[in-house]
């Protein structure tokens, strides 16, 4: 038996985080919390998953160009999250699959 772990694609939680209203890790936390129907303070420390400053780095708008930056995507707390430049950020949970 093979176990596999796949996002579902038809849940998704998405979040803002160029809005003014939050943070990226804010917006990371609360997509995630909402995603697996969790309370924000039960997660994990987010900084034990990730570096926040290379983060916001990753999808910060180039300095010369002002375009947005590219987009990242790891796992945390049984999702799988992408941020991206244009203000995104998209938790997927993750389900096993035996195969």
């Amino acid at each position: 038996m093979h176990q596999t772990d796949q996002p579902t694609t038809d849940d998704t939680t998405t979040r803002r985080y160029d809005d003014g209203d939050r943070t990226l890790l804010s917006a990371i936390v609360e997509a995630v919390a909402a995603e697996t129907g969790r309370d924000p303070l039960e997660l994990d420390p987010l900084y034990d998953a990730l570096d926040a400053a290379a983060l916001e780095r990753v999808v910060a708008p180039d300095r010369d160009t002002g375009s947005l930056a590219g987009r990242l995507r790891f796992r945390f707390e049984s999702c799988e999250v992408t941020v991206t430049g244009d203000g995104r950020v998209t938790a997927a949970r993750i389900e096993s699959q035996s195969r």
